[in-house]
């Protein structure tokens, strides 16, 4: 990554020696200048699904959307009197009903913010997160439904966070693609997911 925090050498800048933004060189005498972190997705969802107790909870979302969809009038319409989550939106639903979100797909919510780390200082740090939204609303802001994506340092805003997100967006796109094998242990067999973003 470029040391002022500009962008990272990945998808279109990965063949540059420079900045396409400060101009600051991609090496210095030891080697990259600076580095920034990721974390797979994959493993870590796998992780969710490992014991009985939370791969029950990871089926909140699918269970409240049989629910939803199970509430149907005659013609077809449904019947939604409070919209309290993300489950109740008509957006989501006709995905559901479309194909495109299945009873093993795992629905992620990305946020990507900065971080003070010290006192009296700009944000230092910047953090991207994955929120499982497959977890009950009053669960999934715990720190157990939230997953560490990417980590990269300032000292500044990152002018291009595209470059930075690269690299997870690229294993995400593995993932839809090729599916992700998990156990369930709730279900007592293997499922394919193909999260949703």
């Amino acid at each position: 990554m470029c040391p002022n925090s500009c962008a990272a050498y990945t998808g279109a800048f990965a063949d540059r020696d420079t900045c396409p933004f400060c101009g600051t060189p991609h090496f210095d005498e030891k080697g990259v200048a600076r580095e920034f972190y990721t974390i797979p997705l994959g493993p870590q969802l796998q992780a969710l699904y490992r014991t009985p107790e939370s791969a029950k909870a990871v089926h909140y979302c699918r269970e409240k959307t049989k629910e939803i969809l199970a509430s149907r009038d005659a013609e077809g319409n449904l019947n939604i009197p409070i919209y309290e989550d993300f489950i109740h939106g008509m957006d989501y639903l006709q995905a559901v009903m479309d194909g495109h979100i299945k009873d093993t797909d795992i629905v992620i919510i990305g946020s990507i913010d900065g971080a003070q780390l010290y006192r009296n200082k700009k944000s230092d740090c910047w953090i991207s997160i994955y929120i499982i939204g497959e977890i009950d609303l009053l669960k999934r802001f715990k720190i157990r439904a939230v997953l560490p994506d990417s980590f990269f340092p300032g000292p500044n805003k990152p002018k291009h966070t595209d470059s930075f997100k690269y690299p997870s967006v690229h294993h995400l796109s593995a993932l839809q693609k090729e599916g992700l094998h998990i156990w369930d242990a709730y279900d007592n067999k293997v499922v394919t997911s193909r999260p949703f973003l």
